[in-house]
């Protein structure tokens, strides 16, 4: 029976490896002839051997079992280093300035889009799917976005004129996402069609003019940000940070849907209606500042308290507003720390892994504050194998009893008995006093069941 059992896993792993994305070995001139001769768009994976969130890719998104099927059957797949052989000119080439950036080609070779940043397997597989039939004709028309031209005051006079909402991107002259969403986001065609039908487009320079006071009345604290209002000037939505045309796409949409809901839900009632938002991508500028202004223990203490009770309530907009007013009054950003908080009391998980993952990659964080996440995780009885990973990478820094104890808690909600035995008793090797811990009495128990069984 166990032999069957065994060589059911080892059949079914076998059929779950070929569900991986098949990528092209060659050359890119016997690429583009593959390309043509079969009819198939392409898309090429830009990387770096260094780049984390590409590493992130490769696992978790290329060897999805629904991105692989969809990819074989409609697409030609490519890996490229950027750095090495034909990468650093195929790079310049195709103005490659993050990793990892996913490249798009019609079957002929021509450039459709770029796609930047780490995408998870449902993100990826829409992208896929959107661009599939995409292609670069020698008489297509471009459609571009296009900006209204006017003060404030005009822009505001011609959305209540018409009744459409309008989208305003605040920023800066020296600011190098801002240039890439102008020169690649904006002059998306497929971003410039949705745009112009739904919506008001507005740039606003935010160091020049009427910009520093209106960049100050909505709280602008990161460049570039995009504010999406209704007609009457209400906010409805925004995002901080680069966006590449096919987020910015569906972050349009979105903001389409949200204000069909409040017009169908309120009426006159200019109130937001509340919306699960994702604070990763609203504060991800805010997670780079991390070592000016110290806050007090019973400060921070108190502010998670704060974020926690929100996130159980799921208050995201009381949440945003202190999020502002934190980020503000001190030089220093623990936004990380309190959105832990938020998405521990709304049971949001998996949000937690998205804002830990990269900080985590690039070193941004202590040894204390890793077995502190931990800990957190274990408090919820939530565990994902990223969690161990973080906490391990913490015990090699210092080890200590009280990681390992929480090493042991991690392992039992993870069903690995022995394994959480092993890390307890190298604790009480340390620390005697942890004889009397929960997780002994816990796997105690659990040998006992197991006996009478």
């Amino acid at each position: 029976m166990r032999n069957s059992i065994f060589i059911g896993i080892l059949l079914i792993t076998s059929l779950e490896s070929y569900a991986q994305v098949q990528f092209f070995n060659g050359n890119w001139k016997e690429l583009l002839a593959e390309a043509k001769k079969k009819n198939k768009p392409i898309w090429v994976d830009f990387y770096a051997v260094w780049c984390g969130p590409c590493k992130m890719m490769t696992k978790n998104t290329f060897e999805n079992k629904e991105v692989g099927d969809y990819s074989n059957a409609n697409y030609i797949a490519y890996k490229i280093d950027a750095e090495k052989g034909e990468g650093p000119e195929l790079a310049d080439k195709y103005q490659i300035n993050a990793y990892p950036t996913i490249v798009f080609l019609d079957p002929n070779g021509n450039h459709i889009k770029n796609s930047v940043g780490y995408k998870t397997p449902e993100q990826f597989l829409a992208e896929l799917k959107a661009n599939v039939n995409l292609k670069k004709e020698g008489t297509t028309t471009e459609t571009p976005v296009t900006f209204f031209q006017g003060s404030w005051a005009d822009l505001l006079k011609e959305a209540q004129k018409t009744g459409k909402p309008f989208w305003v991107d605040f920023y800066a002259v020296w600011c190098g996402p801002c240039k890439m969403m102008s020169n690649r986001t904006f002059k998306d065609n497929s971003v410039g069609a949705f745009s112009n039908k739904n919506y008001i487009a507005y740039k606003l320079d935010c160091e020049k003019g009427e910009g520093p006071q209106l960049a100050s009345k909505h709280k602008i604290n990161a460049y570039p940000t995009i504010i999406a209002f209704d007609a009457n000037g209400n906010e409805i939505q925004r995002h901080v940070g680069f966006m590449d045309a096919a987020q910015f796409e569906e972050w349009l949409k979105k903001g389409i849907e949200k204000t069909t809901k409040k017009n169908k839900g309120h009426g006159d009632n200019n109130s937001p209606e509340y919306q699960f938002k994702d604070y990763w991508k609203l504060k991800e500028p805010f997670y780079q500042q991390t070592k000016s202004a110290i806050l007090s223990d019973e400060e921070q203490k108190n502010r998670y308290e704060q974020a926690y009770q929100l996130g159980i309530k799921k208050d995201d907009y009381s949440y945003e507003d202190l999020v502002h007013k934190w980020s503000n009054e001190a030089k220093k950003s623990y936004i990380w720390k309190y959105d832990i908080g938020f998405y521990l009391g709304a049971k949001k998980y998996d949000k937690i892994i998205e804002i830990i993952e990269p900080l985590f990659n690039s070193q941004q964080l202590s040894e204390q504050e890793l077995h502190w996440i931990a800990l957190e995780f274990l408090k919820a009885e939530y565990v994902k194998p990223e969690v161990i990973k973080w906490l391990n990478a913490s015990i090699r820094i210092q080890s200590s009893a009280e990681k390992l104890d929480t090493k042991a808690g991690l392992y039992y909600l993870s069903g690995k008995s022995q394994d959480a035995l092993e890390a307890i008793n190298q604790a009480i090797k340390i620390n005697k006093q942890l004889e009397s811990s929960p997780i002994i009495k816990a796997l105690a128990n659990q040998a006992v069941i197991a006996k009478n069984d």
